[in-house]
């Protein structure tokens, strides 16, 4: 009899092991998700600055194909009329063009029914005619070094 309790007692698990194994994957999780998140949130990031790359080197080619700036109407028209920047692009971010002594600025402002908005340290990234690339936080604060760096 001695033996057969030993044997069902080496068949599982007892609750004491089970909850120490519970408390451990709900602190992996509390430390991986957020970090998994803000590296989601870098690479949306990244692919506004991709966007606002192209919407400069599409730029070049309309100002020489149509001697003007294309306008925010041009951005998602297909090419020759428009831009051609694919849509799904502005998933995350509101890509905009709007005329500036320099030519142009390109925009790209975080889409606040989107799990991006709580990107507050890149809220709204620039880049005008000349090259010039700008970030600014959610508060307003210059964040251009953290953000195009």
């Amino acid at each position: 009899m001695n033996t057969q309790i030993q044997t069902r007692r080496g068949a599982g698990f007892n609750l004491v092991e089970i909850c120490i194994v519970m408390a451990i994957i709900g602190i992996l999780t509390a430390v991986a998700v957020p970090a998994w998140q803000e590296q989601v949130r870098h690479a949306r990031r990244t692919s506004a600055v991709s966007a606002l790359g192209m919407i400069a080197a599409r730029q070049a080619r309309y100002l020489l194909e149509n001697r003007r700036y294309a306008q925010d109407e041009d951005l998602f028209m297909t090419r020759p009329e428009g831009l051609g920047i694919p849509p799904e692009l502005s998933e995350y971010y509101l890509l905009q063009i709007r005329p500036d002594a320099s030519g142009y600025v390109a925009t790209a402002t975080v889409r606040m029914d989107t799990s991006q908005r709580l990107d507050e340290t890149c809220h709204q990234l620039t880049l005008d005619a000349t090259g010039l690339q700008q970030a600014t936080s959610s508060s307003g604060v210059d964040t251009t070094r953290s953000c195009w760096g």
